[in-house]
C-alpha cells in the first residue's frame, strides 16, 4: 500500500478519488509531508465522524487547506455512539465501492 492509499483508506468520506490523488501529487505529500498528513487525520478522526457524512468535506478540499494541521474539537461520545459512526461509515464506503 503507497502513501496515498494508505490515506484514502482512513479518510471517511470516499468521494472524487482523482481530485485528491492530483492534489496530493502537487503538493508533493510524498516528500516528507506523509506522516504529518496521517498524524493529523488520525487526530481528527474521532471528531469528523460525528460529522454527517454529507457534510464532511471531501478528501481533496481537506489537502488544499492543509487541514491536518487544524485544531481538533474535542468529541464527547459514548463508546455506542463511536461504534455506530464507525459502522455508519463502513456502510457508506461499501455503497461507494458497488456504485464502481
Amino acid at each position: 500500500m503507497n502513501n496515498f492509499d494508505e490515506f484514502w483508506s482512513l479518510y471517511p468520506r470516499k468521494v472524487d478519488k482523482k481530485a485528491a490523488r492530483k492534489r496530493w501529487k502537487q503538493m508533493g505529500a510524498d516528500n516528507g509531508l506523509f506522516p504529518e498528513i496521517i498524524e493529523g487525520l488520525r487526530r481528527q478522526l474521532p471528531y469528523m465522524m460525528t460529522v454527517e457524512w454529507k457534510y464532511r468535506k471531501h478528501p481533496a478540499v481537506w489537502l488544499n487547506g492543509e487541514c491536518w494541521t487544524n485544531e481538533v474539537e474535542p468529541v464527547k461520545l459514548t463508546v455506542r455512539e463511536l461504534i455506530e459512526a464507525n459502522e455508519e461509515k463502513d456502510r457508506l464506503f461499501e455503497l461507494q465501492r458497488k456504485k464502481k
